[in-house]
């Protein structure tokens, strides 16, 4: 599973020159500790001809998670069709493309699907 942009975004891929192409993310890892409030989250984001734009993680706090979760919860599969991992990961995707239409000025959430390999 992986984001794609479905709407170009420029960056600068060298010191000089400006790259205008679209752009996928993926997280690559998930870590929640029992008890902690967080969850670490690895990412990539990188543009479809394979150059690497961010390598990073970020910190979802059980806050930030509060304030997305009505924000991506109509876009949710059922619980009890795909079970509770899958779920996980389909709610982790959802908040994903929040935080890379909050990285990419030229996207919204709109601009940007999920593609299930």
């Amino acid at each position: 599973m992986y984001l794609k942009s479905t709407t170009e975004v420029s960056f600068n891929d060298t010191k000089k020159t400006t790259k205008t192409v679209l752009m996928t993310g993926k997280i690559e890892e998930i870590y929640m500790k029992v008890g902690s409030k967080e969850t670490k989250i690895v990412y990539k984001f990188e543009d479809v001809d394979g150059v690497i734009y961010e390598h990073s993680y970020y910190i979802l706090t059980d806050e930030r998670r509060d304030e997305l979760f009505p924000l991506v919860k109509d876009a949710l599969p059922n619980i009890d069709e795909v079970g509770e991992a899958a779920y996980d990961l389909a709610m982790y995707y959802e908040g994903f493309k929040v935080e890379m239409a909050e990285e990419f000025e030229e996207l919204t959430i709109e601009d940007i699907e999920i593609i299930k390999e």
